[in-house]
């Protein structure tokens, strides 16, 4: 019992000589370990340089790890400084912009194809009567010219033979009555063939068959078997699709760059690997109030039936009237606020530093837009990456897309 006294008041005086010796440290070393303590390395994040800590780790807000602070990011506006580290982390990349010629890209169009407006016709019966039998019987069927369409019985057509028949007999002493007969019955769209036919036979043809004066696809169809018509009444709807209409819409501000004769090249979802190609013939010359778009019509041969009226089609014009000193950029270098586009150009090579800059666009093309104000050829524009460079200037209080007018 006793022993073991012996070693609780020993264990004892270990722990109150080791707290001793932690808290009564001499002078000189606790001002040592303060100096280390103030000449520490600020640790901060290549991306989010606003965090600022004294040992490393990750950065609260992306989790990368914190980099030694070299140096301070430009305090100069409108341009933001970032180390090499962030600048491969954030696979910036850059082009340095040249002139635009036109020759490779052309404004982006989106259109819809419609049928050729001066090709429908009426096919129509050209004198009254019943129709005994049609030979069109539904909608979508092809028509020929010169095609039978219909038989009509016509009691007028009927009296007109018999009175052909008649005059005859006066055709060597009195031609001008007998042709004046045969005249009355080719207005009726009766062939000299037709009419030698009845001469020679001596009898009427009671039912008179009615051709198509007209090639295309019956749209609608107006008149059944057993119907009465009149003389002019339309009996079937046509639309020759052998030649289209391509219409685009082009915005308001794109409008000075069409051009009559202008070449658009545009593909269909149904044939997406085949591009069809076609000229400007005519532009609208009002713009719709709502839409602020105009159309233009480009004109296509589809003798092979191909295309169809009513199918959506996204086009391409290939202007030659774009201007040899127009700047062009690539989609992704730019960056939109709904007010105003922005870029960010390359100032300084050794101390990555990128510039904000605001832009005017152009035209707008397949892959990208000509710039009309803002930069210059011969700048470096960010192409990839300008939307990380954008929302770290941003945290960092610095001129971004949604930080116009920075506050010191």
């Amino acid at each position: 019992m006793k022993n073991y006294n012996i070693y609780i008041v020993a264990s004892v005086a270990l722990i109150i000589g080791f707290a001793a010796a932690w808290f009564f440290k001499p002078a000189g070393e606790m001002k040592t370990s303060k100096m280390v303590s103030e000449s520490e390395t600020i640790w901060t994040c290549s991306m989010h340089p606003q965090i600022r800590q004294n040992e490393p780790g990750l950065c609260p807000i992306c989790a990368m790890d914190l980099i030694p602070l070299e140096e301070e990011m430009s305090s100069e506006e409108g341009q933001f400084s970032m180390t090499e580290e962030a600048v491969k982390l954030a696979d910036i990349r850059t082009m340095v912009v040249g002139s635009g010629s036109g020759s490779q890209t052309g404004q982006k169009l989106n259109g819809q194809i419609q049928a050729d407006e001066t090709r429908s016709a009426n096919l129509v019966a050209h004198i009254g009567g019943r129709i005994e039998h049609l030979y069109i019987s539904f909608t979508g069927e092809e028509v020929r010219r010169g095609q039978k369409i219909a038989d009509i019985y016509s009691p007028e057509l009927v009296a007109a033979q018999k009175e052909l028949l008649e005059l005859q007999k006066f055709e060597n002493s009195n031609p001008a009555i007998f042709n004046s007969a045969k005249q009355k019955l080719k207005n009726w769209k009766f062939t000299d063939a037709q009419i030698n036919e009845v001469l020679e036979r001596g009898t009427v043809v009671e039912t008179f068959p009615i051709y198509a004066d007209h090639s295309g696809v019956v749209q609608s169809k107006d008149v059944n078997s057993g119907d009465y018509v009149r003389a002019g009444q339309v009996l079937f709807r046509v639309q020759d699709l052998s030649r289209l209409w391509v219409l685009f819409d082009v915005y308001e501000s794109d409008l000075a760059g069409v051009k009559l004769n202008d070449k658009v090249k545009f593909t269909t979802s149904a044939m997406p690997s085949k591009a069809f190609e076609a000229k400007v013939k005519f532009v609208d010359p009002s713009v719709n109030a709502k839409t602020r778009v105009a159309k233009i019509r480009a004109e296509i041969d589809n003798s092979g039936g191909k295309l169809k009226p009513g199918m959506f089609v996204k086009g391409e014009l290939m202007s030659g009237n774009v201007s040899k000193a127009e700047i062009f950029l690539p989609e992704t270098a730019i960056l939109w606020t709904g007010e105003r586009s922005v870029v960010y150009v390359k100032t300084e090579a050794e101390v990555p530093t990128y510039e904000f800059r605001e832009v005017v666009i152009g035209n707008s093309t397949t892959n990208g837009y000509f710039i009309k104000e803002g930069i210059t050829i011969g700048d470096e524009v960010v192409v990839n990456g300008a939307f990380v460079i954008d929302a770290a200037a941003q945290l960092n209080n610095n001129k971004s897309m949604m930080n116009r007018d920075i506050s010191v």
